[in-house]
């Protein structure tokens, strides 16, 4: 799955849509094939939510 605002990430730099975490967290015997994926998350404070910004920088800086 691609990635999609919003978008949280952990302390190990792994980035999860937020959407796909909660639904995780809310029941996550829907991804047992998927365990792996983030059984180091619990809660949400295990996680930040992040906000891209467009970059506005010409691109011929040098």
């Amino acid at each position: 799955q691609s990635l999609e605002q919003p978008i949280v990430g952990n302390g190990l730099g792994h980035l999860y849509n937020q959407e796909a975490l909660l639904e995780y967290l809310f029941d996550n015997s829907k991804f047992e094939n998927e365990n792996a994926f983030c059984t180091h998350i619990k809660v949400l404070k295990d996680v930040k939510i992040l906000r891209r910004h467009p970059n506005t920088l010409p691109s011929n800086v040098s």
